[in-house]
């Protein structure tokens, strides 16, 4: 579970940049694994960390809306269509 945890690191820092978001929008089957992952209820640690992960990603990319994504990550901020993230 560590290891994907770090992939959805790596995908969540990426889905940061703008640059990427096309790339990240159109590959249909990692979008769909994300929103499957981000759906996941498991309680444990590793698996919540994922989601929130998942939950980030899918943010970043405008494929969920803001009130969903407060709720998981509430250490990003949103104002006036600019993300910040705060750590």
């Amino acid at each position: 579970m560590a290891i994907c945890s770090l992939l959805y690191n790596i995908f969540w820092s990426i889905s940061f940049q703008r640059d990427y978001h096309h790339l990240l929008e159109t590959n249909h089957k990692l979008v769909e694994f994300v929103k499957q992952i981000s759906k996941n209820q498991g309680n444990e640690d590793q698996i919540a960390l994922v989601r929130k992960l998942a939950d980030g990603i899918l943010f970043n990319l405008d494929l969920i809306e803001s009130n969903v994504h407060s709720k998981s990550l509430s250490n990003e901020i949103v104002t006036d269509g600019v993300k910040v993230m705060v750590s």
